[in-house]
């Protein structure tokens, strides 16, 4: 078995080098939903355009199922958050509040000049200044900043086997695979969750039938079970905290027709 080497891992290697004013394209725009549902897990519609939504849509990778197989369901979410006019109501919401002017930075405005007291002068003459208002109280100190830096998750991928590919109906097989991390095997590979998923060969969407945890070392297998179709079975990991989601490849065991 060997490691996957995806477009996906070398499109967001490649962002990271541009610099900010030549990220305008559809690909530029997917790392930058991506980033943010890195660090949520979900993405806020109301946090980009309408737009650049679907210009992230558009340059989401072919295999963006194997590292973060939920992202296309938030991106689709999120852009349907847009079209409800949710965004638009929550930004009505907030005008009145925002029409406010910005608070002083220090203390309160200087005081009102005394009006004169002294007699006019010679023709040409001013009156006398009046005393200096009283400083105003310190303003309160503002909010901390959010920090910027950015939450780097180690990549991860997943292997499946199954025990047999060619089979009688209702036979018995086995899967077996196992989950590897590029960094944090501790947290990453050890303890998982993984899912596993079959579809029909006329199918288009995996549906979870099992889910088992991975060994110390990211291993895990099925017990045995009876196939009464082909079917395609895949396994994959959720993107946690500290973890990037993955999928394996899809696995075929093909049931004989009967002669």
């Amino acid at each position: 078995m060997r490691r996957l080497r995806t477009s996906f891992t070398l499109l967001l290697a490649a962002a990271l080098l541009l610099p900010a004013s030549a990220q305008a394209g559809p690909s530029e725009d997917f790392l930058a939903v991506y980033k943010a549902y890195q660090a949520a897990g979900v993405v806020n519609g109301c946090k980009f355009s309408a737009k650049k939504l679907a210009s992230a849509k558009k340059g989401v990778p072919p295999d963006v199922d194997t590292y973060a197989p939920d992202f296309p369901d938030a991106l689709d979410a999120a852009l349907r958050q847009r079209a409800s006019g949710d965004c638009e109501k929550a930004a009505a919401k907030k005008a009145p509040q925002d029409g406010a002017g910005p608070p002083a930075a220090g203390g309160s405005a200087p005081g009102a000049a005394a009006p004169p007291t002294g007699p006019l002068g010679a023709p040409g003459g001013a009156a006398a200044p009046g005393a200096p208002g009283a400083p105003g109280a310190p303003g309160a100190p503002g909010a901390p900043g959010l920090s910027t830096a950015a939450v780097v998750l180690a990549g991860r991928t997943v292997e499946l086997d199954a025990s047999k590919s060619m089979i009688r109906k209702n036979a018995k097989i086995q899967l077996r695979g196992v989950v590897e991390a590029f960094a944090n095997p501790a947290g990453c590979e050890a303890g998982q969750t993984v899912q596993l998923q079959r579809r029909g060969v006329s199918g288009s969407r995996f549906t979870t039938f099992r889910t088992t945890k991975t060994s110390s070392k990211g291993s895990f297998s099925t017990p045995k079970f009876k196939v009464s179709a082909t079917t395609l079975y895949r396994a994959r990991v959720l993107q946690t905290a500290s973890c990037e989601g993955a999928s394996s490849t899809r696995e075929k065991v093909s049931v004989k027709k009967r002669r």
